[in-house]
């Protein structure tokens, strides 16, 4: 069995002409983490190698899940907003801890979900060299559905209503996976599409100017620039995004989402929005019915004045 595996990366893109030879899921707004289970051990990597294991206890029962099947499993650590939204800033209030007492107070009021995407190892057999459709059939047969887990849903040959999907929700986009494409390790394949619904821009973070008013100690605006022709310049100041629950500490009355009804309230959601279509879904739990949320995608450019923080995936 592998000890470590870099995850395979997706390419910046657009919609793909041709829907059919892809298989079609959410892009998840959290952090990329592979999970190793040997049959008795349960561990947890970042993109990056690094072992996360201790920082997400709620996740560790997940080795009950696999019923002593040795497997590798790919997928990202996301936390959920009262909307049962995926949320980033919630999520880093989780990301860096290593106190266990500050986490096991944490775990109450930010809990974490993991959504599973891929098998790269499954009974003393390594899968990456099989293509992802094959891959997909396996994980969805291993019925992975738990308190704090779930298999992200899967459309194939149907971006265009996963797309409206996501946008009605509020996601950061989708994936676009080539149907006979291998699994490759720490590349940026082709064979895997994001299509954002936020254009993004990278910047560099120069400095910070503190908060108005008596609370100088804390971030009030970022001082951002932009290379230009390896010349870095200035583009302007931003608010930081941070709630004030960020700053401090999550209200006590605030509920956290749960995985649970955000698969129910996407899945539903994409039933209305296929209607006649001819893609084939997949997703690891039932629909139940739900009020749709809509809300408008933003496309356009982003400009210096409001830019996005950018996260890869």
């Amino acid at each position: 069995m592998p000890q470590h595996i870099n995850p395979m990366l997706a390419v910046l893109s657009t919609l793909p002409p041709d829907p059919k030879p892809y298989s079609f899921e959410f892009k998840w707004d959290g952090v990329r983490a592979l999970t190793y289970f040997d049959g008795r051990r349960l561990s947890m990597e970042s993109r990056n190698l690094l072992d996360i294991t201790p920082r997400y206890p709620e996740l560790h029962p997940l080795a009950d899940s696999l019923r002593g099947r040795r497997a590798i499993l790919d997928g990202e650590v996301v936390a959920l907003d009262e909307n049962h939204r995926p949320s980033f800033p919630l999520l880093q209030q989780r990301m860096h801890l290593r106190d266990s007492g500050a986490i096991q107070r944490l775990m109450k009021q930010v809990p974490v979900y993991y959504i599973i995407f891929d098998l790269l190892y499954l009974d003393d057999q390594i899968t990456v060299p099989l293509p992802f459709q094959r891959r997909r059939a396996l994980l969805e047969g291993l019925n992975l559905s738990g308190p704090s887990w779930r298999t992200s849903p899967a459309v194939e040959g149907d971006g265009k209503s996963l797309y409206e999907t996501a946008v009605a929700h509020a996601m950061e986009g989708i994936v676009a996976k080539k149907l006979d494409s291998p699994y490759e390790p720490g590349r940026r394949s082709p064979n895997w599409l994001k299509i954002k619904i936020v254009q993004s821009q990278e910047f560099v973070i120069g400095g910070w100017c503190p908060e108005k008013g008596d609370n100088h100690q804390r971030i009030g605006s970022l001082l951002l620039g932009y290379y230009e022709q390896k010349k870095l310049r200035y583009a302007g100041s931003v608010g930081t995004g941070f709630a004030e629950e960020i700053l401090t500490q999550p209200p006590a009355g605030e509920k956290p989402g749960r995985v649970v009804d955000l698969m129910a309230a996407l899945e539903a959601s994409l039933a209305r929005a296929k209607g006649n279509g001819n893609g084939h879904a997949s997703a690891s739990s039932t629909p139940t019915k739900t009020q749709r949320r809509v809300a408008r995608s933003h496309t356009g450019d982003a400009s210096p004045s409001h830019p996005r923080r950018r996260k890869s995936a």
